[in-house]
């Protein structure tokens, strides 16, 4: 399967459109501790060699702003409670768009 990069751009994190998981799914806000889930889920998804160069790159980019975490990033669990799926509204420099984004 080929892997095409993505990046797309939003000038606030207000109205998002509301979508229903199937059955037995459900979304979560990022929670103290879940850098660990944000790091099996973004290397499974083949980001990263290992969770420890994740982990890296997450202290790196959201470190300093944990607390912002608890808006900026979402998981979805399976019905056994299992993390199977993250996205994060990123901020600061986005690699190879040259320019800064914060909101």
């Amino acid at each position: 399967m080929e892997r095409i990069k993505l990046k797309m751009f939003r000038n606030n994190l207000e109205n998002f459109p509301q979508f229903e998981l199937p059955e037995g799914y459900t979304i979560r806000m990022f929670r103290q501790g879940d850098e660990h889930n944000w790091a099996k889920v973004e290397t499974a998804a083949g980001e990263f060699k290992d969770t420890d160069e994740a982990l890296k790159r997450f202290n790196k980019e959201f470190g300093s702003n944990i607390e912002e975490m608890k808006y900026r990033c979402l998981f979805i669990e399976n019905k056994s409670g299992e993390v199977i799926g993250t996205t994060t509204a990123w901020f600061g420099y986005l690699e190879g768009c040259g320019e800064e984004y914060t909101l």
